[in-house]
């Protein structure tokens, strides 16, 4: 039974769960051809997968492309060794159909000894670049590239280096990045050598820019923030010179399209449409022919600009993306089929936050048997975790018990799951235990909820350091202590505040769970404070609510939980001027004015006459407004 692809995107899954509710659409990945050029222009095979590894959920469906590249490999095993004197240029005439003849021509076969690399590398400074080449070539036809690139370093220094020697390197890097091996590191290094042979050699603009735009887009899934704006900003660069070096390419166009739709997604709302603007227009090029390919972007397209536009022009769009995929799925193979459906139930989702209301709950009774039938013969676990989300949506917008009758739904599916992919268990353990809690605040009873919870804890305990980053299962353990905290009282509670305070901190220092993590520890430590004072706690919590406020400057909770900082801190009066901005960002009555009222009591108090200080007097009458506003 195919579990293709479950390590990797089970992984983000788990890391979307709690970090990203409404479920923002994966982009396309690009599709790759082994065109004829890659494969016969040097005597090592360019890799025929993608910049992004095929194994993620999301990948685009490419089986019929992949098969003519294969068949372009199999002619001959993919492997062309060049005439001397032909590096680099026109395609080799001798043709490797054995690959172990490749190693009883010159020097002899490499061996897996180390020390035979070393001697090779040392004697690589002195010798002829073409000689220091096809020993390279042969130990990465052997699957070695890291001894590939230490026979390759001293020639990569000499005056006289060559673009394939650089390109070799070039190859020798990428394979270890897409083996994910030291991935980042390897995908920019792969990048800096393909750049190095395009200045020597500029006439192979057309394959050596692609690479970089591979590398790049590589480097991209690695990188957040300003750094991966800029990694996919210079993958766009790269695929666009590839692009205008005047060969016609629909493969490239479709990986220039798929980079496009990368960067638009990581781009502000106001900005994104002009880059989807992009995307749309190279689909519009391509022939009929790459219906498949083309109609994976087309309907991530949709559902992207579905985001950005008004609730009817969405409404529309949305049936657009849906009717697309829909319409692909009945001639798909299993592992396919599974990936177009899994983008399917994550795109309802996302539609499905646009709806309110009995509206709401009316599209999800109609969506269900419809998305079950498919789930019923489902080969792999990333459509099951889709539904689970939507399930987990479902209940909260459900009241009493068909809450958590709802949740119960998904016991069967991580039941199935765990048979279907068992080598997955700590994240299939982890997405459970968010469930759990999840499903805790829906249960009626203070003694359900508690059930829920140290079943939970259970589960995350289960988690090796091996499986799934420490961070993200502290940072799903401090929510479950600060959960228990709150169904317990007196001694017991503290300790479960303080465990959810120690455990958010330290999760702080994951940059993918930065914020979340800071506002769990601080809410612990707010209410550990509210519990008894300990003013030794003040500063640890003023810095944790900078470095807070750093990330989300406009978000209403950040801006409560300062104001409970500076309240703590005797500053009464800063404290009154971030309820104001909480109130202003949308915070609850219930949640800013009990603070609010306090600290303006207090402050006015500081003063001795308040009604003469304006700013007071300014944020009292606001406090007044917020209480009497409903």
């Amino acid at each position: 039974m195919s579990v293709g692809g479950s390590v990797s995107s089970l992984t983000y899954r788990m890391k979307g769960l709690p970090i990203n509710p409404k479920a923002e659409p994966k982009a396309p990945q690009p599709i790759v051809v082994a065109d004829a050029e890659m494969l016969t222009s040097y005597s090592v095979e360019p890799p025929a997968d993608s910049a992004v590894h095929p194994s993620d959920a999301g990948s685009v469906p490419k089986h019929s492309v992949e098969e003519a590249a294969r068949s372009l490999v199999e002619a001959g095993e993919g492997a062309f060794v060049p005439e001397s004197g032909n590096s680099f240029a026109e395609p080799a005439t001798t043709l490797v159909v054995d690959m172990a003849e490749i190693g009883s021509e010159g020097r002899g076969a490499p061996n897996h000894d180390s020390t035979f690399v070393e001697a090779l590398s040392q004697s690589a400074s002195g010798e002829p670049i073409a000689l220091t080449l096809a020993d390279a070539k042969r130990l990465l036809n052997m699957d070695r590239p890291r001894d590939a690139i230490a026979v390759l370093q001293p020639v990569l220094s000499r005056p006289d280096v060559t673009a394939e020697a650089w390109t070799v390197c070039g190859w020798a890097r990428w394979r270890m990045a897409s083996n994910r091996e030291d991935e980042l590191e390897n995908a920019r290094e792969a990048a800096h050598a393909f750049q190095q042979a395009l200045r020597i050699e500029p006439q192979r603009i057309h394959l050596l820019s692609r690479m970089i735009g591979r590398c790049n887009l590589l480097c991209a899934q690695q990188l957040n923030g300003q750094e991966r704006e800029n990694s996919l900003d210079q993958a766009v660069r790269a695929l666009q010179d590839a692009r205008i070096s005047g060969q016609t390419d629909h493969s490239l166009d479709l990986e220039l399209a798929g980079a496009l739709y990368e960067r638009a997604m990581v781009s502000p709302h106001l900005e994104r449409a002009s880059w989807l603007d992009r995307v749309q227009h190279l689909i519009d090029s391509m022939p009929a022919r790459e219906i498949l390919q083309q109609g994976w972007l087309q309907a991530n397209t949709l559902w992207a600009r579905a985001d950005i536009v008004d609730s009817r022009t969405a409404q529309t769009l949305h049936e657009r993306a849906s009717a697309l995929v829909q319409s692909q799925l009945p001639v798909l193979d299993d592992s396919q089929r599974d990936v177009w459906l899994t983008r399917l139930i994550d795109g309802e989702r996302a539609h499905l936050q646009r709806i309110k209301g009995a509206a709401r709950i009316i599209r999800l009774q109609q969506l269900q048997p419809a998305i079950q039938a498919q789930l019923d013969s489902a080969s792999s676990i990333a459509p099951l975790l889709s539904w689970i989300s939507v399930l987990g949506d479902w209940a909260d917008s459900l009241q009493g018990a068909a809450a958590p009758a709802k949740l119960d739904e998904t016991e069967a599916l991580f039941s199935r799951i765990q048979t279907m992919a068992p080598e997955n268990s700590g994240e299939l353990n982890f997405a459970h235990a968010y469930y759990l809690r999840l499903r805790a605040r829906r249960e009626l009873s203070r003694s359900g909820q508690d059930a829920a919870l140290r079943q939970a804890e259970q589960l995350l305990e289960r988690i090796s350091a091996d499986q799934l980053p420490q961070a993200l299962v502290q940072m799903e353990s401090a929510e479950i202590h600060l959960a228990r905290a709150r169904l317990a009282e007196g001694a017991a509670a503290e300790a479960h505040y303080a465990e959810a305070a120690a455990l958010g901190a330290a999760a702080s220092h994951a940059s993918e769970n930065e914020a979340r993590a800071l506002s769990c520890a601080l809410t612990a430590l707010v209410a550990l404070q509210s519990h008894r004072r300990d003013q030794s706690r003040v500063a640890p919590m003023r810095l944790l609510a900078t470095r807070l406020l750093s990330l989300t400057p406009t978000d209403a909770s950040a801006l409560r939980l300062a104001a409970w900082v500076h309240f703590f801190a005797g500053e009464h009066g800063q404290a009154c001027e971030f309820c104001e901005a909480a109130w202003n960002a949308g915070a609850l009555r219930s949640d800013i004015l009990p603070i609010w009222q306090q600290a303006d009591t207090l402050w006015a108090y500081q003063l001795g006459e308040p009604d003469r200080h304006p700013q007071w007097k300014r944020l009292h009458q606001r406090m007044r407004m917020a209480n009497s506003t409903s």
